[in-house]
């Protein structure tokens, strides 16, 4: 493999005119660069990026943190996080960057105070992309200190540049159409306690019950351990055994509502005959689920193309305005809901 020194020698320049010519520098004559460009097309030498964004401190390039609780390897059971979240918002970015020159390098984090990300450590992205819910403030406080652009996907914090949904309205969404279609016994599944959503979730529900004046017991709240299919089911076999039986629940998100369509599965609780169920995030697995799974959409992709748009605006532009822009969700109904309010008509 050609080197720049391969290319100095075939051209007869020296190893720094070589180096201004990649850099495009404009002090080089145009004869000369065209004629370090052919020896290079010749010896089919292509210049190494992360090299030069060494010298330069520009690597076209920036980084996506998914902050995820566990990495599971080896099964694909209800135990692992399906990864679904992150890879829509990546999706996202990846459709707003098009046009751009810059590219993306991904990693799944486990959020760990003693082991800060790979791509904070090696200092080789021109900005970064944080995709998560952890309650731990020390890596954008890490981040902002090395002075990397941060924007922050799927939460709201303060001085940092945000897009995010509001998990609280979600919640209250998915519980109110509950409500609407007649259902009488509710059980929410929270996320984990670790979780920032889980205070703001647990806030807005409380809020929407003294508002709305439902009486006491109608909706009951149940706590998580994980965030994946085997909190959602543990949660709401808890919760069955302790308060049950419901005739609606509504979970965190679609993993956990997949948790508790097996625990129906498993108890011969038939959805949404005896149950309906609802999520939150409407994943592509919510098609697939039988029966499919009514969700609140919280636009995952636009999510990520916001962001693209943010982070271009703090590289290219050098904006120093910190933004927090929250995106618009809706509700998509499919069958695991039940409109128990028609079958009080028939019984008339």
């Amino acid at each position: 493999m050609a080197t720049i020194v391969d290319v100095a020698k075939k051209a007869g320049v020296s190893k720094s005119t070589v180096s201004l010519v990649l850099n495009n520098n404009k002090r080089i004559p145009v004869s000369t660069s065209d004629h370090v460009r052919k020896a290079m097309k010749e010896l089919g030498y292509f210049p190494n990026s992360n090299a030069r964004g060494l010298i330069n401190s520009h690597f076209y390039c920036f980084g996506v943190i998914e902050c995820i609780e566990k990495e599971y390897y080896g099964s694909y059971d209800i135990t692992h996080e399906t990864g679904t979240y992150g890879l829509n918002v990546t999706c996202g970015i990846l459709s707003g960057l098009e046009g751009s020159p810059y590219g993306l390098i991904t990693e799944r984090w486990e959020n760990d105070k003693n082991n800060l990300p790979r791509l904070v450590r090696s200092k080789c992205v021109d900005g970064l992309f944080v995709i998560g819910t952890f309650n731990d403030a020390f890596l954008f406080d890490h981040i902002k200190k090395m002075s990397i652009p941060l924007v922050l996907i799927g939460r709201n914090v303060e001085g940092i540049n945000c897009i995010y949904a509001d998990p609280g309205e979600g919640s209250v969404l998915g519980v109110e159409y509950l409500l609407q279609q007649g259902h009488k016994r509710i059980c929410f599944i929270n996320a984990p306690s670790f979780f920032f959503s889980y205070q703001i979730r647990l806030n807005a529900i409380c809020e929407m019950l003294r508002e709305k004046h439902i009486e006491e017991g109608r909706v009951y709240i149940e706590t998580s351990m994980h965030n994946n299919g085997e909190g959602g089911r543990d949660a709401i076999e808890r919760a069955w055994k302790k308060q049950g039986p419901f005739d609606g629940v509504v979970a965190a998100n679609d993993m956990m509502a997949m948790g508790v369509l097996r625990f129906c599965y498993q108890n011969h609780i038939q959805v949404p005959q005896d149950v309906s169920v609802a999520a939150y995030e409407d994943s592509v697995l919510c098609g697939y689920t039988s029966p499919s799974l009514t969700s609140v959409n919280i636009n995952k992709e636009l999510s990520g193309r916001l962001a693209s748009e943010m982070m271009l605006r703090l590289v290219c532009e050098k904006s120093d305005k910190v933004e927090h822009i929250q995106v618009p969700l809706s509700l998509v109904v499919r069958e695991s809901v039940r409109d128990r309010n028609s079958e009080k008509e028939k019984k008339r």
